[in-house]
């Protein structure tokens, strides 16, 4: 039985989720390295990114690791401080990116649902990411914050491309 603190953490990271799918599901393909101007982060770029800093968070919460990776290769495409390309061959294809996008967040869910309030606020992964990450709950709700962030970022794109709103009925 999950507990509210636990139960909360969840539904955040899955609404948050559920809101960026809305976001990225009918964007085009042909259209995933669009920017409007050169600090744009685009829909492959932040497929990537947000994968990486799933394993990024992982590795800070988990002291047995992330339990999952990405080709190391991603590490330097899709980092923190990385530059965005606007060359769709600079990036893995669209369908691993989704792939290794969905895998990860779904690794990070099932470990934060193992978790009880204790470990949720235990402080020890504040160590494994230099005082960034001060516990898992901060940590989930970090995710939840970063995921939106770049969900603002897309839905900005998807309205330069005259997409209208991923959320209208």
């Amino acid at each position: 039985m999950s507990s509210p603190l636990q139960t909360i953490l969840l539904e955040n990271l899955a609404f948050t989720r559920e809101r960026l799918m809305d976001i990225i599901s009918k964007f085009p393909e042909e259209q995933a390295v669009f920017q409007v101007c050169p600090t744009d982060c685009h829909l492959l770029w932040t497929l990537g990114h947000l994968a990486v800093t799933d394993i990024w968070l992982l590795g800070a919460l988990n002291p047995d690791g992330p339990g999952i990776t990405v080709p190391e290769a991603w590490n330097q495409l899709f980092s923190f401080g990385s530059t965005v390309s606007t060359e769709a061959t600079d990036y893995p294809p669209l369908e691993a990116l989704r792939e290794r996008f969905h895998a990860t967040h779904e690794v990070f869910c099932t470990f934060i649902a193992s978790l009880d309030d204790n470990a949720l606020m235990d402080d020890a992964p504040a160590a494994r990411s230099n005082g960034f990450v001060p516990n898992a709950a901060r940590g989930s709700a970090i995710k939840a914050w970063h995921e939106g962030w770049h969900a603002g970022q897309l839905s900005s794109l998807r309205k330069a491309l005259g997409l209208g709103s991923a959320f209208a009925g």
